[in-house]
């Protein structure tokens, strides 16, 4: 079973996304997509607020780091992130800590041991200070899940194609929507829930016992979080 995550975009946001496709193309091919054929006038009839972001290694920094950064920051309520392959970078874990020692409730569900093991491991190394601080790790077991949605507050929604890792934010070429508002927020919230039921949370009392064994492997793992 494959569980993911897309978004339809309609109206002018699609022109920001065409612009992405005619950069990475350009890059690959070295041709130009300048005909004004590749960019019909958008249909102005949408109520959300929406921007496309994008990123990759020729990039001077890391687009989403910084963007999931500031928004994990600003959350006051409710941080809620799924995410196929968590190798998080130092960043991003001390902006997930920090949100759950402000009493944010921070929820995080990943890919259970149906992804790459390599990965699954390295990201298992992570578990200790997160679950320190707080914050609720879940594990999906119904399948592989390949989401990549970030919700904040039910106010702002990430949703797109960049893991929660080192090698989709500096490494990748990748493409997200930002969106702004309640309605996506909240069909994203369902989903996440929907999701826990095939999920096994992770126990902190449970997980401090786990055996050397284990922890010798995460960590062994969680040396190449650089390039997994």
């Amino acid at each position: 079973k494959w569980v993911d995550t897309h978004i339809r975009l309609e109206g002018p946001a699609t022109l920001q996304l065409q612009e992405v496709f005619a950069e990475d193309w350009h890059y690959a091919t070295k041709e130009e997509l300048a005909s004004p054929a590749f960019y019909p006038e958008p249909v102005m009839d949408g109520q959300v607020i929406a921007q496309v972001l994008a990123g990759g290694p020729d990039s001077d920094d890391s687009v989403f780091q910084a963007a999931m950064f500031a928004a994990i920051g600003e959350a006051r309520h409710h941080v809620t992130l799924v995410t196929s392959y968590f190798v998080p970078t130092p960043p991003l874990v001390t902006a997930l800590e920090n949100a759950a020692h402000r009493g944010v409730a921070t929820r995080v569900l990943v890919s259970g041991p149906k992804t790459y093991w390599y990965t699954y491991h390295a990201g298992r190394s992570y578990y200790d200070s997160l679950l320190r601080a707080g914050v609720e790790i879940w594990e999906y077991h119904g399948g592989l899940l390949h989401s990549k949605t970030l919700t904040i507050d039910r106010t702002w929604s990430l949703i797109g194609s960049p893991n929660f890792d080192a090698r989709s934010l500096y490494l990748n070429f990748e493409v997200a929507v930002a969106v702004f508002g309640a309605a996506a927020a909240d069909l994203l919230l369902e989903h996440f829930e929907e999701d826990l039921a095939a999920a096994v949370k992770i126990d902190p009392n449970e997980w401090a016992t786990r055996s050397w064994q284990a922890r010798l492997i995460q960590n062994y793992c969680r040396m190449f979080s650089p390039v997994l």
